[in-house]
């Protein structure tokens, strides 16, 4: 329900753009448990990896003192995701990144590609059942470099990887409000975000056998970005709206489908060598699946 944070990476590659210029999942079905109260919780398998791949595309229009700049930026990241047991009441997960990779296209042509430092590593985080992340210590210390935007790290995509469920049984047509937050530091850059979700639990539908709780949500909230990138001080900021939709396996305790669609309007400001202000807006679209 979050995912807004995929496009903290994005925004660092569109950022050193702009001024080089001047983030089917199978046959549904309603299911016989369509109308029963489930309870939905995280507990991802010991004896199996959970494979999931990212796809974010995100459109940028910016206006650099009366010229107008469109670029379009495709983000990719898979990964593979097992339980290590409980800790403290918490899920402990490995997670390893099996790719990862960001195209540009823009005025100034075709840029990127696979981020190769980050392929194959992998580091430990701890979930508590219902979503919020816990403890990213160690994606904090899984440190990569993206060409042209500079030093980054795990905790950049996985800060709002899991999507937040609610805290008690609940039937078809239940609705309830959620807030989060996310603060994420790396080397190059920080990302600030905090989001509002309204959310209604649609009911269960069958998907390739599988009973998914389908979850809607209606999101709105803030994001800002500080980074520096080509020696500026450079901050976006900007509020959002938006719209996701989750599919949680009940019985397998993992979610297996995540799609938003998103919308911020905001500014880029940059601080120094010298102060500027563009108004700009960015349109998000993310689809994330477990993969075989």
């Amino acid at each position: 329900m979050k995912k807004l944070l995929s496009i903290s990476l994005l925004s660092v590659m569109i950022i050193s753009v702009a001024f080089t210029f001047t983030k089917n999942s199978g046959t549904k079905s309603e299911s016989p448990a369509a109308k029963k109260k489930v309870f939905l919780k995280y507990n991802y398998p010991q004896d199996k990896t959970v494979k999931y791949l990212n796809k974010t595309k995100m459109k940028q229009v910016m206006d650099i003192q009366g010229m107008v700049m469109e670029a379009s930026i495709v983000s990719i990241a898979g990964c593979s995701i097992k339980s290590t047991g409980i800790e403290a009441g918490n899920l402990k997960l490995t997670v390893m990144i099996d790719t990862m990779a960001q195209t540009v296209e823009s005025p100034n042509g075709y840029s990127g590609g696979a981020i190769t430092e980050a392929i194959g590593k992998s580091f430990e985080m701890i979930i508590s059942d219902y979503g919020k992340e816990i403890d990213l210590s160690q994606a904090n210390e899984l440190l990569f470099n993206i060409p042209g935007s500079g030093m980054s790290n795990a905790t950049q995509t996985f800060a709002d990887f899991f999507p937040d469920l609610p805290v008690k049984k609940v039937k078809p047509g239940y609705k309830w409000t959620s807030t989060d937050s996310v603060n994420a530091v790396a080397p190059s850059m920080t990302t600030v975000s905090f989001t509002e979700a309204e959310n209604t639990f649609e009911g269960v539908e069958t998907i390739d056998g599988i009973d998914c709780a389908k979850i809607t949500s209606i999101l709105s909230g803030t994001h800002s970005i500080k980074t520096e990138t080509q020696g500026m001080d450079v901050k976006t900021n900007g509020t959002f709206t938006g719209t996701s939709v989750v599919y949680f396996a009940i019985s397998e305790g993992y979610f297996v489908k995540q799609t938003s669609e998103s919308k911020l309007e905001g500014t880029l400001d940059l601080t120094y060598p010298q102060e500027m202000s563009m108004p700009m807006t960015m349109e998000i679209s993310s689809e994330c699946k477990v993969v075989k």
